[in-house]
């Protein structure tokens, strides 16, 4: 399995970037008077959703027996597993049953990270139809923990990234520093 989070060329064109502040910046205020847990929820959504409405990012996942990249975005698939992305490296350092799942339209399918004796063992499973076709689960494949967890947290780290260039406070928020802080 391959999960990736890159920025697009569009962070080059200062019209759009300003947009996306704006834009951001709005959702942000509104979400405020949220306790601490909504609120993180949607910086973590409203920054998806962002970055996707102003083609700022691509989520791209592909493996686990299907040869295309799964379909896949920033706002549906990757906001289905940003929140989870900390707990989910800590259970696989430390050995522990986990799961990401991507249930957003077009890629509803679950990865189960099961621990076994030299790394972690993936266990797709799910259905979708991609190109007209079900997509079949693919037999567990073994993987390297400690590179597994530096895939998982590149991701939490670039969107991180991202997100505080969009809203530079939120470097400074007790909740989002949390969630962003490597925990392996």
């Amino acid at each position: 399995m391959r999960l990736t989070l890159t920025r697009t060329s569009r962070w080059s064109r200062s019209d759009v970037v300003e947009q996306a502040v704006a834009s951001f910046r709005d959702l942000l205020h509104g979400a405020r008077d949220h306790d601490e847990h909504e609120h993180i929820v949607t910086v973590l959504l409203g920054g998806a959703q962002v970055l996707d409405e102003f083609d700022l990012a691509r989520f791209e996942a592909s493996g686990l027996g299907q040869s295309e990249p799964w379909p896949s975005d920033v706002f549906g698939e990757f906001s289905m597993i940003a929140e989870d992305l900390p707990d989910v490296i800590e259970a696989v350092v430390a050995g522990r049953r986990a799961e990401l799942g991507f249930f957003e339209q077009g890629c509803a399918r679950s990865v189960q990270l099961e621990p076994a004796a030299n790394g972690v063992v993936l266990v797709s499973g799910g259905e979708v139809h991609f190109g007209g076709r079900p997509w079949q689960p693919h037999q567990p494949c073994p993987t390297d923990t400690p590179e597994l967890a530096r895939m998982l947290q590149d991701l939490v780290t670039a969107f991180a990234d991202m997100l505080v260039d969009l809203n530079a406070d939120l470097a400074h928020i007790p909740d989002f520093r949390d969630w962003r802080t490597p925990r392996n």
